[in-house]
């Protein structure tokens, strides 16, 4: 066996892989090849040494963030240099190839491409505008990658549509609220946290902040008489009596539940991107946002599947996220549908040949129809009368 070969590159350890994926030996070796130019493997190495010497752990093995988590540094280099078969290191490495197959054309891309390695800051927002050019490429949308507003311009029925690319990543407040977990029983009563001034622009860490509440909220829940308890960060209030199983949050503002403040952030992103396209002068082209929610919200389990209690928050989460893409685009001034990146799966959920081809829930949201589409096996090219008012 050629040592000189990372497992990820040799077809003969992953033709299981390929098996179950119904993806060709070439194809998997192009979309392979795309990833090991992008990061060579000694390049890979001497990253994952750098980020261990200044004390970095590994995140979860993954291109993109769960719900609720921060990515700590840039992710490839960890699964490049992983030397360990794993599936799910398969899965990141095969989609992040296909995609880059699939825009290795464009006009442009190889800017895109150079931020995704050298910058950390502009890794999730560069692989996300990879990611949406790559989808409209396989639509046969025709993306053409633009230097300002909007981020591309895309095409169907002959017609041109402006394409504003927003990363959905959560804020500090909402990072923690999603990471806290209330303790698994019936009916907990109701939990009243609220984070001080300030807190996470000081180099706090979501996970810290998240641990210590989390043993609070069980500490309140065997000794109710505990309540309130003052911490530097957060002040915690519990009421066993309440009939309501919830957790009220606060960070700078009113007390809010975590579906309000989803619904209130997607609605201040989208405002942004709509203020953009707004501004520029004598521009008639229809306008779309692509937002990325996958950072905001788990994924709903198959039909028949478990974990009730969890099920329903995420459901109550989703509809608050499309409650907020009705309320901006009801008022918008320029955009006039939002096309939504979903997390579909869950680890329990895990099929592979969906996951390498289809990974992502890709929904429409049209002021028009005050509707979601869901496209579920490619994305539709996108006709004229979703995008006129």
């Amino acid at each position: 066996m050629d040592t000189t070969i990372p497992w990820y590159a040799d077809c003969v350890r992953c033709r299981p892989f390929l098996e179950n994926t119904g993806l060709s030996e070439s194809d998997y070796l192009a979309a392979i090849g795309e990833v090991r130019a992008l990061m060579p493997l000694e390049k890979a190495k001497r990253e994952s040494v750098r980020i261990f010497s200044v004390g970095g752990q590994p995140d979860p093995p993954g291109l993109h963030p769960l719900p609720g988590c921060q990515l700590t540094h840039h992710p490839l280099p960890m699964l490049l240099t992983l030397d360990v078969p794993a599936v799910n290191v398969w899965v990141e490495l095969t989609r992040l190839g296909l995609d880059l197959v699939a825009t290795r054309s464009l006009v442009g891309i190889k800017s895109k491409k150079n931020a995704l390695v050298g910058d950390f800051k502009q890794y999730l927002s560069t692989m996300f505008e990879i990611e949406v050019f790559a989808e409209l490429s396989r639509a046969g949308m025709s993306p053409t990658i633009q230097k300002d507003t909007p981020d591309c311009i895309a095409w169907t029925d002959g017609r041109p549509i402006n394409v504003e690319i927003k990363l959905g990543e959560a804020p500090f407040g909402a990072s923690v609220f999603s990471a806290i977990g209330p303790p698994f029983v019936d009916d907990f009563g109701t939990f009243r946290i609220q984070l001080c001034s300030g807190v996470g622009g000081r180099g706090e860490l979501v996970k810290d902040i998240a641990g210590v509440i989390n043993a609070d909220m069980q500490q309140l829940l065997e000794e109710p008489s505990l309540s309130p308890l003052s911490r530097p960060s957060y002040r915690i209030e519990y009421d066993s009596a309440t009939e309501a199983r919830e957790v009220v949050f606060s960070f700078g503002g009113a007390p809010t539940t975590y579906a309000q403040m989803l619904e209130n952030h997607v609605v201040s992103r989208l405002q942004e991107k709509d203020e953009k396209l707004a501004a520029r002068d004598n521009d008639a082209t229809p306008s779309l946002v692509a937002l990325d929610l996958r950072s905001l919200v788990r994924a709903l389990p198959r039909p028949g599947g478990g974990y009730t209690g969890s099920v329903l928050r995420t459901k109550e989460h989703q509809e608050a996220l499309v409650r907020g893409m009705h309320r901006f685009l009801s008022g918008a001034k320029a955009v006039t549908a939002v096309l939504a990146w979903w997390r579909k799966f869950e680890w329990w959920d895990m099929n592979l040949r969906e996951e390498c081809f289809r990974p992502w829930d890709v929904t429409l949201t049209t002021v028009t129809a005050h509707e979601t589409v869901e496209e579920p096996q490619m994305l539709a090219p996108l006709s004229k009368s979703h995008l006129m008012r």
